[in-house]
């Protein structure tokens, strides 16, 4: 599978080993292809996302599957939860991209470039892609 330019899920692994970093991949369970993938760390009052990607195959018009994101962004969601974070996931977005989460999950900026997605919205996702 072709992954975006300059992503390493490689080194994302071994960054997991050193700073507690947690990754993920979504895989079909029918074909095992992946789907995407998300490297995140519990921080304090949120999780942080390093790095999150749909697979190339999910970036088209003609694909099998669609929101890889939003069901990733949940998944962190989620454990923003179970850490008494409420929801809150914190990410630091390539520049192209900073709008369209400002835009598609209402993100707003923290410090250093960093947005944050609020609780409801993650709660919103949850009831919606994980059920």
């Amino acid at each position: 599978m072709k992954w975006e330019r300059g992503i390493s899920w490689r080194k994302e692994k071994e960054y997991s080993k050193k700073d507690s970093r947690f990754v993920y991949k979504l895989v079909d369970a029918e074909t095992r292809v992946i789907q995407g993938a998300i490297s995140m760390s519990d921080a304090e009052g949120c999780v942080f996302i390093h790095l999150i990607e749909s697979a190339s195959h999910n970036r088209i018009a003609q694909r099998k599957y669609v929101n890889i994101a939003k069901l990733l962004i949940a998944f962190a969601g989620m454990r923003s939860f179970a850490i008494g974070g409420d929801g809150f996931v914190a990410l630091l977005p390539k520049t192209r991209y900073r709008e369209y989460y400002i835009k598609r999950y209402g993100a707003f900026p923290l410090t250093e470039g960093k947005l944050a997605i609020d609780g409801r919205i993650t709660h919103h996702l949850i009831s919606v892609y994980c059920k």
